[in-house]
């Protein structure tokens, strides 16, 4: 039997810089297999969406909010 597919989401904005390297190393170490983590950015420019960019990949995406 297959486990449960499972969304981490996470708000983010530019104000999280000083412990993005700690959270990021923390989402990454999880330990459940079947799961994606979503990283919305609703910071008021596009600076911290391109730096967080350049962490996806694998099961990390990262989007940015326009609303």
């Amino acid at each position: 039997m297959e486990k449960p597919r499972v969304l981490v989401g996470a708000p983010m904005y530019q104000g999280v810089k000083y412990c993005l390297k700690e959270f990021l190393e923390g989402v990454r170490g999880l330990s459940y297999e079947n799961c994606d983590v979503l990283l919305l950015d609703n910071s008021k420019g596009d600076g911290f969406f391109e730096e967080l960019k350049k962490e996806e990949g694998g099961s990390l995406k990262v989007r940015k909010d326009d609303t």
